[in-house]
């Protein structure tokens, strides 16, 4: 009788915490068919447990497949194995294990399985080993405790120890007197205590700091006063204490158990100091979101599904002269015009079915001045990615959008006026080269006609005009030059620097050969360019470093260095140098850097369209010098990405 009465009081104890416990309990016979079911995971896949009783693991796992994990493990356990696998099913991740169920003698009559639902979080395999080890020696150690009970008590305390053993959060059993009766591997983990140190002891002693104990005794006595109690069938959270004296918060859940007159509780504890920490780095986040937003010069606001204002920052509620709290839950009807709060709907309709952001520039009438607004709506998702409303944020760009205006005026204007340039240039070199020639011809056939008669002052004076017509012919076509850097420039695009001074040498063949120049180079980036243009400058610079070499023979250097985002490019050469005060002079046009002008040809242009051109491109160009030691002149370029 005693026996059979313990038989009672433990079953009840055991159903009632598998019943409590997240987890599924079943068994199967040795043809695989479920003969029990049962454990509050079932809730979780919407099954009852008349549902799988009777139903073979095939039919259940809808497979033939005997290497299917759920298949493989039974077909083991039936030959006397302990499994452990893990399934993942219906959405969900188990961590299972299955053992033999023997019979009272030995005999293996089927299965016996328990499956915690993992699928949040999931154990370290190095954890489950521990756990399976610390499993497998408790298991043992009941087998041979409880060997002269029944059959049937013995596979209920199997059930119950794989479930409290594997469980994730820990596990405290406790009886009336506040001692403890059970202590699994989780609260060893959380705790600090081992099982033998913890067993028989006070819990209060153990977990509980001391300013909190007087409401746990309040909290016990008060349901064996009342049969009620703050602390049963409800989460709690509170300090807890570790072995080590450090306090960490914990989630609490606590159930009592009446077998007979006996009174226990099953108290499972779950450690939140990450879950904690994640919620204080959310309020903080939150808290910094929020001061940005409330401290930005623009609006911001938010409006859920139905277009009904759940958020705005201060600088909206100051546009519409209200506080928020008589914004929120209105809509546009109730601060707009019906036709722009209309506009303002249908285009929050178009974001949410969508998806997709709205930005837009919008004009807007304010008396008899024009407002330009920046509008950016955006779709607003919950933490599973569904669309929960929308977002706006604007800001007025009215003095931005006027000056965009006025410069697109600018930039037609200086287009219209680089083509009458270009056509007027063109004109004035026409009707200037004509007399030229005019003047050329005649010389000629002086030259020709009456070359005889001539006396060498005459002869000298007529070489003196021909070289006058032929400086005038450069003149003009120097200055046509300089006009078509900005009419006639190409838009910029990547340019090999390496190929344009290679073409640059190439047209420069005969003045390298007659000077016996001696050209190098690093090398050169790809930049952003006007591939023309950058081949005259490159021209030019080279051009002036052969011409202005006095003693010996021209040595001149190409390089190529980063400067903050941008390309350096210089000429350096041995030529006869520029003194300090000409350094800026010379890039203006008809300037040039040297007294004894008539050593060397020119009509000091050129430099003026490097400038020009350097410009152009945004950047700029100067010359380091001292004379007698060479020069080198810089210039900057963007690179291409």
């Amino acid at each position: 009788m005693h026996a059979e009465e313990a038989f009672r009081k433990s079953e009840a104890t055991l159903r009632l915490m598998v019943e409590q416990i997240p987890a599924i309990v079943w068994t199967t016979d040795t043809e695989l068919r479920f003969t029990s079911c049962t454990g509050a995971g079932l809730t979780r896949l919407n099954l009852q447990p008349d549902q799988i009783v009777g139903m073979s693991l095939h039919d259940y796992y809808a497979t033939q497949d005997e290497d299917f994990p759920g298949i493989a493990s039974h077909r083991r356990a039936c030959q006397g194995e302990s499994v452990n696998f893990e399934l993942e099913w219906c959405g969900h991740v188990f961590q299972s294990h299955a053992e033999p169920l023997r019979d009272a003698h030995g005999a293996v009559i089927g299965v016996v399985g328990v499956a915690l639902d993992v699928t949040e979080r999931k154990r370290a395999e190095e954890d489950l080993r521990r756990l399976n080890q610390t499993l497998e020696q408790q298991v043992d150690q009941r087998t041979k405790t409880l060997e002269a009970i029944t059959t049937e008590l013995r596979r209920s305390v199997q059930h119950s120890r794989l479930i409290v053993d594997m469980a994730n959060e820990a596990f405290i059993g406790m009886d009336a007197n506040g001692r403890i009766v059970d202590w699994n591997p989780a609260a060893e983990a959380t705790f600090g205590w081992t099982r033998n140190e913890a067993l028989g002891r006070a819990l209060d002693q153990m977990i509980i700091p001391v300013r909190h104990r007087k409401t746990f005794h309040e909290g016990v006595r008060e349901f064996f006063q009342t049969g009620e109690s703050t602390l049963l069938n409800t989460r709690v959270e509170f300090s807890a204490l570790h072995r080590d004296g450090q306090e960490f918060p914990v989630e609490m859940s606590a159930t009592h158990i009446l077998l007979g007159d006996e009174h226990s509780f099953n108290v499972f504890l779950h450690d939140i100091r990450e879950r904690r920490e994640s919620e204080q780095a959310l309020r903080d986040s939150e808290a910094l979101y929020s001061s940005l937003v409330e401290h930005l010069p623009v609006n911001i606001l938010r409006k859920d599904l139905q277009g009904r204002f759940t958020f705005a920052n201060r600088a909206f509620c100051e546009l519409l002269d209200k506080p928020l709290e008589e914004i929120q839950g209105k809509t546009d009807m109730d601060f707009y015009p019906e036709e722009l709060a209309s506009k303002y709907q249908a285009d929050d309709r178009r974001i949410i079915e969508s998806g997709e952001t709205f930005d837009d520039i919008e004009r807007h009438k304010k008396g008899r001045k024009t407002l330009y607004v920046h509008v950016l709506k955006t779709p607003v998702h919950d933490a599973e990615g569904n669309i929960v409303g929308t977002q706006a944020i604007f800001w007025d760009v009215t003095d931005k959008q006027l000056a965009e205006e006025k410069m697109k005026r600018y930039s037609t204007e200086l287009e219209r006026s680089n083509r009458e340039l270009e056509y007027f240039t063109t004109i004035v070199s026409h009707d200037l080269h004509a007399p030229l020639r005019a003047v050329g011809s005649y010389c000629e056939l002086l030259e020709r006609e009456y070359a005889s008669k001539l006396d060498a002052t005459a002869q000298e004076y007529l070489y003196f005009a021909r070289q006058s017509v032929d400086r005038m012919h450069a003149l003009i076509e120097d200055l046509r030059s300089v006009a078509r850097v900005t009419t006639s420039g190409k838009p910029l695009k990547p340019v090999d620097c390496q190929e344009v001074l290679e073409a640059v040498l190439t047209n420069l063949t005969a003045e390298i050969e007659q000077s016996g120049a001696e050209v190098t180079h690093d090398v050169l980036p790809i930049v952003m360019a006007d591939s023309t243009q950058l081949m005259q400058l490159l021209q030019n610079l080279v051009g002036n470093a052969i011409k202005y070499c006095k003693d010996g023979s021209p040595v001149i250097h190409v390089s190529a260095d980063r400067d903050n985002g941008r390309w350096q490019i210089g000429v350096r050469d041995n030529g006869i140098g520029i003194c300090t005060e000409d350094q800026k002079r010379i890039f203006e046009i008809f300037q040039r850097g040297h007294a004894d002008e008539d050593e060397y040809s020119g009509t000091g242009v050129g430099l003026a369209v490097c400038k020009k051109i350097a410009e152009r491109h945004g950047g700029r160009i100067w010359v380091e010098s001292e004379p007698g030691q060479g020069s080198t002149f810089r210039f900057t370029v963007r690179g291409a990405k």
